[in-house]
């Protein structure tokens, strides 16, 4: 009988770790979804606001439009860190809003995502490396008398899956012992 008991015990234990595990993956796969079609949505709507900078091609006018509209997004506690990167229709940066120096490098040798976007011209989100880390980006095609002009990017970091993690029923604080954060050296 004790065996029995002991064969249960184990048994329920697993049970349980197996329970815990897969919570916590499809509570983290839903908030990394929605963190996607976060990015994507502010890209797309970033997209209608933002034309003149690629219809001048200006490395001035596009870090103003991504300044502003970091300054107004910038309020939202969620959307505190976003970052806005444009590419001209070759793949070129025009601007980084986090970087004033940083524009006119070509991506197409590593940035896969915005090739895909070049190539398919329809909106695009996912988890991509690039010069600056490992980023959440939706990326929208930018088009003038249609004409595709370029593509505009939205950046999220991972601090929010950071707190779902932390908020989380089943996870304790003590146990989460990395941050989704990661540091890479320029390409």
């Amino acid at each position: 009988m004790s065996v029995f008991l002991l064969w249960l015990f184990a048994i329920t234990k697993r049970a349980n770790h197996k329970k815990y595990f897969d919570f916590n993956s499809e509570l983290m796969a839903s908030s990394l979804e929605n963190e996607r079609l976060n990015a994507l949505a502010i890209s797309i709507l970033l997209s209608k606001s933002i034309k003149n900078c690629y219809v001048t091609q200006n490395h001035e006018i596009c870090m103003n439009a991504a300044k502003e509209f970091i300054g107004i997004i910038g309020h939202i506690p969620k959307y505190k860190d976003v970052n806005i990167h444009m590419h001209n229709a070759d793949v070129i940066s025009l601007a980084r809003s986090w970087d004033d120096t940083k524009f006119g490098d070509n991506l197409s040798g590593f940035r896969y995502m915005l090739n895909d976007i070049k190539n398919n011209m329809q909106s695009l989100s996912g988890i991509e490396v690039g010069r600056c880390g490992m980023f959440i980006r939706g990326i929208s095609p930018i088009f003038f008398e249609n004409k595709f002009m370029g593509s505009l990017e939205v950046m999220l970091n991972f601090s929010a899956l950071d707190d779902v993690a932390k908020k989380s029923l089943y996870i304790k604080p003590k146990y989460i012992k990395c941050k989704f954060t990661a540091k890479f050296t320029e390409i």
